[in-house]
């Protein structure tokens, strides 16, 4: 099972960050979950929300205001890429449309890198598969009735459910599994979570705690 560092390691520096990059690879994570927006330029940068702590939306900063307003360096998603190549990146696509201004840079470093890409804007996931020939994953934040069915006419590459761990159960897990499909899990806080759904069969977990997943560091 592999852990991803959600927005990097960032208990005591800011999310989606190097710093908070490299903390979490030095711990021992096999990958990083982070979130890939545009500058008002179409420069793809890591940020998770959509607007700055001003209350100036991305769109309308360039990445140089947007890193005098948060009073750090917010880095591009072609800094975190060529800073740290081997590690797993699941690159969260927050904006429908993002794959024209992203998707070039992230297949340029497809065969470099191992890289999923994920959104819960799923037609997103599909495009950037279909242009780059990387792995997907959709993000959910509901269970579904039938969760096997969300793949109905996707491509292959699109190959992950990645589902909110308060809306999933051992046995939506065992279904997608069972269709030939891999569980990702996000939002899990402790490896008593992590006992409550095993069964099912998880292949990644997506934490804020990294440390209480990552054997070296118990």
């Amino acid at each position: 099972m592999l852990i991803f560092a959600h927005r990097g390691c960032h208990k005591d520096v800011p999310e989606n960050t190097l710093e908070a990059f490299r903390i979490a690879k030095e711990l021992g994570a096999d990958g990083i979950e982070t979130d890939v927006r545009a500058d008002k330029n179409g420069t793809p940068i890591l940020f998770h929300d959509r607007w700055a702590k001003n209350g100036a939306l991305l769109s309308a900063l360039d990445i140089a205001e947007l890193r005098g307003i948060c009073g750090y360096h917010v880095p591009t998603l072609e800094e975190a890429l060529t800073e740290m190549p081997d590690i797993i990146w699941n690159l969260e696509i927050k904006l429908p449309g993002a794959v024209d201004w992203s998707g070039p840079l992230i297949k340029r470093f497809a065969d470099q890198i191992k890289i999923i890409v994920s959104s819960f804007v799923h037609q997103e996931v599909v495009d950037c598969v279909r242009k780059t020939g990387l792995e997907g994953g959709l993000l959910i934040a509901h269970r579904p009735l039938d969760p096997p069915a969300i793949f109905a006419g996707m491509p292959p590459q699109v190959s992950t459910l990645i589902w909110n761990f308060e809306t999933t159960d051992a046995e939506a897990l065992k279904a997608v599994g069972d269709a030939g499909k891999h569980n990702m899990i996000y939002g899990l806080c402790d490896r008593k979570d992590l006992s409550e759904i095993a069964e099912g069969g998880v292949s990644a977990i997506i934490t804020d705690f990294p440390e209480r997943f990552i054997a070296k560091s118990l």
